[in-house]
Order: C-alpha cells, then sequence, then structure tokens
C-alpha cells in the first residue's frame, strides 16, 4: 500500500509540472462562428405575402430519397400570424403547418398536414405536438400528434374535453398526403371517474440501431 501510495503521488507531481510547463498554445483552440449565418427569430415566408410568426413545439426532418436535400419542419397547431387573429370572424387554426428549407434557415410555408382530423376525434379538438419519422422498412413517414379531445365512443365519458390521445398518420413524402389512423395508437388514460384523465402529449418516436423507426 505504501508503495502504491508512493508512485501515486510521485505521478500526481509529475503530471502537475507537465501541465504547468505547457505552452499557451497548447490548449484546444475554440472554433470562430461564422457571423451573418441567420438571425433570430427565423421567418418562414408564405408564398404571395406574410410570414409564419408562431411555430408552436416545432419538430424538423431531414426528407428521405429524393428528398434529401431538403429539410421539414411542422408546428403544433395555430394561427400563422397575427394577421389572422385581426378579423371579427373565427381564428383558423391551421392543423400541423408545414415548412421546408434547404439550409435549416430559409423556410417556406408549403401547407397543412392534417386537414381533415381523424375520424376519432371530437368536434372542436386541436392537433398538437407531433413528431415525424421515417421508416426504411416501410417507405413511408410517420406522424404521431395529439388530439386534445376524443369522441365520446373513444374515452367512454360522455361530454368531456381533457380526455386526449396519440394518433398517428403516414406519407410517402415529407409534405403527405397524410392518411391518419383509424383510432388511436395511445388512447386516453383514465385517472379517476368522470372526467378525470391524465394527460397524453409530447410523443416521441425512437429507432433502433437498423433503422426502422416508426413502425406501427
Amino acid at each position: 500500500m505504501t508503495r502504491l501510495l508512493k508512485h501515486l503521488a510521485l505521478f500526481t507531481s509529475t503530471l502537475a509540472v507537465t501541465v504547468a510547463l505547457l505552452p499557451l498554445s497548447a490548449a484546444p483552440a475554440v472554433a470562430a462562428v461564422a457571423r451573418g449565418t441567420y438571425e433570430n427569430p427565423l421567418a418562414p415566408r408564405i408564398p404571395g405575402d406574410g410570414t409564419v410568426d408562431s411555430c408552436a413545439d416545432p419538430t424538423v426532418l431531414r426528407g428521405r430519397g429524393k428528398y434529401a436535400d431538403t429539410w421539414y419542419m411542422y408546428c403544433t397547431s395555430d394561427p400563422l400570424n397575427d394577421s389572422e387573429t385581426a378579423s371579427d370572424g373565427p381564428t383558423p387554426f391551421h392543423p400541423v403547418p408545414m415548412m421546408s428549407s434547404k439550409d435549416l434557415v430559409n423556410w417556406t410555408y408549403v401547407g397543412d398536414a392534417l386537414e381533415e382530423k381523424p375520424s376519432w376525434a371530437a368536434e372542436g379538438a386541436s392537433i398538437w405536438a407531433r413528431d415525424v419519422v421515417y421508416s426504411h422498412e416501410t417507405h413511408r413517414y410517420y406522424m404521431t400528434f395529439v388530439v386534445t379531445n376524443t369522441a365520446d365512443s373513444v374515452s367512454g365519458e360522455p361530454g368531456c374535453t381533457s380526455d386526449n390521445a396519440i394518433g398517428v398518420a403516414t406519407s410517402r413524402t415529407p409534405i403527405g398526403p397524410w392518411k391518419s389512423s383509424d383510432s388511436p395508437v395511445v388512447g386516453p388514460r383514465r385517472d379517476q371517474a368522470g372526467c378525470s384523465f391524465f394527460w397524453t402529449f409530447d410523443p416521441d418516436v425512437l429507432g433502433n440501431s437498423i433503422g426502422t423507426e416508426g413502425v406501427f
């Protein structure tokens, strides 16, 4: 034990001397960040006029195959900008706005993914917090999403508004058309009797090492 302590003491002393003698130039260099590459906040362009000023819970995916030179961003349902909330009429909530970009800086709005809600969504339900992955086995894109309020036939509790669930839609391209499942992949989860349900939000899909992510 004594011999071991002596060796450790000698090693520590040698290491300390070596570090002290190292020139300052030996410190790892910090890469310079190019200025002017982009500016926050990013403002996706709406073809024709305007910008997208609201993109809650964004998820970004690089396309596959012939779409591999483009990145795609998907947002929670929301108005695109303040001009859509300024009128006296009903506020438009775009069901999963989609954007595309070649460089992750300049984005363009390319439409809404889920213009038709799943058949099991209650009237007035929103589509939130989606995630998008690609399956190398099925050659399809899979979009998981939250339906904030499900039909009474799904939750089994009439009149509830907190019986949320997770659904999935598939497409052969990153911008659709998307086809929603006929039922939730994760249904409403009851907490207590009545309209007491756990929140079932924020889906995320993890793939395995051979790239079969998103296979349902």
